[in-house]
């Protein structure tokens, strides 16, 4: 299932420090590249000192998350009580 998030370019004032926030978490093995059809969207922080921090927007995919672990543990409790 392929989903979708508004997308909005990163300013390009803030593109450099941007990446080098992205290239600092991937070398840390915080995040890993990936090819899937679910996406998180990340969202740019802006400090007053002028620095700049990275959030990932995990909302949609922590629900999807949610939902499949909900579905197997009633599928367990009914395959359990179908038991007895």
């Amino acid at each position: 299932m392929l989903h979708s998030a508004n997308s909005r370019p990163t300013p390009f004032a803030l593109r450099g420090q941007v990446h080098e926030q992205i290239q600092a978490v991937l070398q840390d093995g915080i995040l890993e590249e990936s090819h899937s059809a679910y996406i998180n969207p990340i969202t740019v922080v802006f400090f007053e000192e002028k620095s700049v921090c990275i959030c990932l927007g995990a909302k949609r995919i922590n629900k999807q998350i949610i939902y499949k672990v909900n579905k197997l543990l009633i599928d367990a409790i009914k395959h359990n009580n179908n038991n007895y």
